[in-house]
């Protein structure tokens, strides 16, 4: 397969694994626990009464954002919690 293809079905993987978390992300619900200057944290689950809970920590200033899912760090892409 030439490399320019391989690189378009690439891209494109990434961008529909993406667009999954995007649509996953709206029907989120999240709760700021805890407020800290420029440092927020969150709690985001499925809805209420979820045992899910997944804890996204966000810094308005260096605009990084993690989540305990830690998917980012194995996918390279953000999670839908985190977006």
């Amino acid at each position: 397969m030439p490399f320019h293809i391989l690189v378009i079905s690439m891209e494109m993987l990434i961008f529909m694994c993406f667009e999954k978390e995007f649509l996953d992300s709206v029907s989120l619900i999240w709760r700021e626990i805890v407020q800290n200057g420029t440092s927020y944290t969150f709690e985001v689950m499925m809805d209420e009464n979820s045992s899910r809970v997944r804890t996204v920590h966000f810094n308005t200033t260096t605009m990084e954002i993690r989540c305990t899912c830690k998917k980012f760090d194995f996918c390279g892409y953000l999670c839908s919690h985190a977006i």
